[in-house]
């Protein structure tokens, strides 16, 4: 079986060790290094996957990696971590940091892999709990998180952790022989990413509804002295729980209603941004619901249910709320003031419904939205004033929604757009203009879609831009200058296109180039120089290519430092040659069944994780 992320703690690797050391055909590496006497995380992803490295949810003082990756429509977001058993409180400080902003991109599954070092009882019946592991439980607590592994890892402890945002997603999650000479169990767990959520149901008490007179009687009258008469808390508990029926429906009324993954923990949890709830998957009728809900909620998860409508004061009592999601519901367009009661709003997950239009001023009263997700919907068309009032937004993503045309000011008044996912519509040219203001855009995705030609300055104004995706379009030459203004680009996406043919220039000035990936076109040749003058370069794939005229010169010269980049060729008899080149590595020709096939993907969704030389996850 093959896996698609592959978690390693303990790596025990250095600068000295370089990528191509390391690599397994079929994946993508990355990791975080200590030395070369312990420590250090890595991670294996799926070369059909796509994935991004969250820099920005890292920091140098702790070993700990972030990946955004995403499969059948999901985001998820994956961590490795090791926590050193010497490691100080520092840890869970900067930790929770990390998590703190992975919980803020209310978009994604989170999933956390790694050796923690812990112990906790919550997690293992036969285990002590010490205070490391009941300060990582409330850190896990506090933000919504489960761990979902309760076998032992090392000896009788769980030292190992899976811990994930959506532990009904989880499945055949368990231990696993060690690997090599390791003296952890490894561990896997699957995702099933096209989950049925089963609920169940559940009470909630109406105390706006309760009688307060009678409940006052009910409290004064309660046995408080008895508190002292027994030593075991059992006893007081059950001394209370007899002749007090405090919650009795004549005093604080109730509603048994459909949900899933609700308990009182959950319902009340805290974070820096107040009370998470998540409700699911039967919901009909708001109206029954959120009446029950206290006014104070921040973050609100009801995706995947059955909503088929919004009423326009649906969320006036929630002033304070953060994060909303309605994503997989089913419901049609929206009304006009909707969100007016909701001027704090960061998060607006409205994907995966059935919306065809977004109405003008629908977000009118949210100045503060920074993340905005209409994926996944038959919008069809976007008016040029569909973002004119959310000034603050950092991501908009309008994937999949059958998108032929855009304005070219459809985001001029958006300055402060760092991420933009067009993926998977049906774009076949992109106006003048169009992504001129943007220049605080930090990814930009665009493949999937018909595009066949771009016009030399239609990135003009994107100079902080470090990837763009432009993979599975339709695109057969490119203008020379095209990216001439992306000096802080790292990775370019060109695969899976029709290109005959890459000027020798395309690339110049490129300096933060690192990855380029350009397999599956129709390439026969690559002109020397093309990637000259690439001191970060990494990895340039060209697999999937009828290449002729190429050479050990089309590629720079041999350096010392960094190390030598790598070259991915197919496995033909003219191409050995190019194997042999002193100036860079091209990895062995091992003839496999052709990877690209599982991009399709399956329900189930494998990660593994290993400890040191063994600890993974089926």
């Amino acid at each position: 079986m093959k896996f698609s992320v592959l978690c390693v703690t303990e790596t025990w690797l250095s600068s000295e060790i370089v990528d191509r050391d390391i690599e397994l055909e079929g994946y993508q590496v990355y990791r975080k290094d200590r030395n070369r006497h312990g420590g250090g995380v890595m991670m294996y992803v799926s070369d059909s996957l796509y994935t991004t490295r969250r820099g920005d949810l890292e920091n140098d003082e702790i070993e700990s990696i972030w990946c955004d990756v995403t499969k059948a429509n999901t985001n998820l977001l994956i961590n490795c971590s090791y926590r050193p058993p010497s490691a100080d409180d520092t840890f869970f400080d900067l930790f929770e940091i990390q998590i703190q902003k992975a919980t803020d991109q209310a978009h994604a599954v989170k999933v956390i892999l790694g050796d923690f070092n812990v112990k906790n009882s919550n997690w293992l019946n036969s285990s002590t709990t010490d205070n490391p592991g009941r300060q990582l439980d409330n850190i896990f607590m506090n933000h919504g998180l489960e761990q979902v592994l309760h076998e032992p890892t090392r000896g009788r402890n769980l030292f190992d952790l899976i811990v994930t945002s959506h532990p009904v997603m989880c499945h055949q999650t368990g231990t696993l022989a060690p690997l090599g000479d390791s003296d952890h169990l490894a561990r896997a767990t699957a995702l099933n990413l096209k989950a049925n959520h089963h609920s169940g149901k559940r009470l909630f008490w109406l105390y706006s509804k309760a009688n307060i007179e009678t409940l006052h009687q009910h409290i004064a009258a309660a046995p408080w002295d008895i508190n002292h008469v027994f030593d075991s808390m059992d006893d007081i508990w059950d001394s209370w729980n007899d002749p007090t029926p405090t919650f009795h429906p004549t005093i604080v009324p109730g509603a048994v209603l459909d949900s899933v993954q609700l308990s009182v923990e959950e319902l009340w949890s805290s974070s820096i941004h107040g009370p998470w709830i998540y409700l699911g998957n039967s919901i009909v009728e708001l109206d029954d619901i959120l009446p029950v809900l206290p006014s104070h909620v921040r973050n609100l998860d009801l995706s995947n249910n059955q909503i088929s409508h919004v009423n326009v004061h649906a969320f006036e009592r929630f002033p304070d709320l953060h994060d909303l999601s309605l994503y997989g519901n089913g419901f049609g367009n929206l009304v006009l003031g909707v969100f007016n009661g909701v001027p704090n709003l960061f998060t607006l997950r409205l994907d995966s419904n059935k919306m065809t239009a977004i109405p003008q001023g629908l977000l009118q009263a949210l100045d503060q939205l920074g993340l905005l997700y209409l994926d996944n919907s038959p919008l069809m068309e976007l008016r040029s004033n569909t973002f004119v009032s959310i000034p603050e937004v950092r991501t908009i993503s309008v994937n999949n929604i059958s998108l032929s045309n855009i304005d070219a000011e459809l985001f001029r008044d958006a300055p402060k757009l760092r991420t933009l996912k067009l993926a998977s519509n049906s774009l076949s040219s992109l106006p003048t203009g169009v992504f001129d203001n943007l220049a605080n855009l930090q990814e930009l995705d665009l493949q999937d879609n018909r595009l066949q030609s771009l016009s030399s300055d239609v990135f003009a104004d994107l100079s902080e831009v470090w990837l763009i995706d432009l993979r599975k379009d339709s695109l057969k030459t490119l203008p020379s200058d095209v990216f001439r203004q992306m000096s802080k680009l790292g990775t370019l996406h060109l695969e899976d296109n029709s290109l005959i043919a890459i000027p020798v220039d395309l690339l110049h000035n490129l300096t933060e180039l690192t990855r380029v990936y350009l397999d599956n076109n129709d390439l026969t040749t690559i002109e020397d120089g093309t990637f000259d003058n690439l001191p970060n370069l990494e990895t340039v794939d060209l697999t999937g290519n009828a290449l002729k005229k190429i050479s050990c010169d089309t590629f720079p010269p041999e350096r010392a430092t960094p190390p030598p980049y790598n070259v991915k060729f197919d496995c033909r008899p003219e191409l050995d040659p190019l194997r042999k080149c002193p100036n860079f590595y091209s990895p062995p020709c091992i003839p496999t069944s052709d990877v690209r096939s599982s991009r399709t993907g399956h329900a189930f969704w494998f990660i593994v994780t290993i400890c040191m030389m063994g600890f993974y996850f089926p």
